[in-house]
């Protein structure tokens, strides 16, 4: 293992060691209840998608929805939970997102 990405096994010490990070940027949540195409997709870059009975849910910034003429109710911040522990065989930095209005 690579001495210098070496990750935290202890889990009281992992969990301590969390830091928030807040996203300048806000985000909104856009349902499309009719199929949008890949490309369509891509270019509004979300940072999530999921399938709901009302259809697509694209998590997207203010800027990409306003931009696109994308309709909207709430605005949301991104806040990450960073922690750096060990996967098995490897350190890696994670990151657990969080949205809050």
């Amino acid at each position: 293992m690579n001495k210098l990405m070496a990750g935290i096994e202890d889990l009281k010490i992992l969990l301590s060691s969390m830091k928030p990070e807040l996203d300048s940027r806000e985000f909104v949540f856009c349902t499309f209840d009719n199929p949008l195409s890949m490309e369509a997709i891509t270019d509004l870059t979300p940072i999530g998608t999921f399938r709901e009975k009302e259809g697509l849910t694209l998590i997207i910034t203010t800027d990409d929805a306003l931009s696109n003429g994308i309709r909207f109710d709430t605005v949301y911040k991104l806040i990450s939970l960073t922690v750096h522990g060990i996967n098995r065989c490897h350190s890696h930095k994670t990151s657990i997102k969080r949205y809050q209005c």
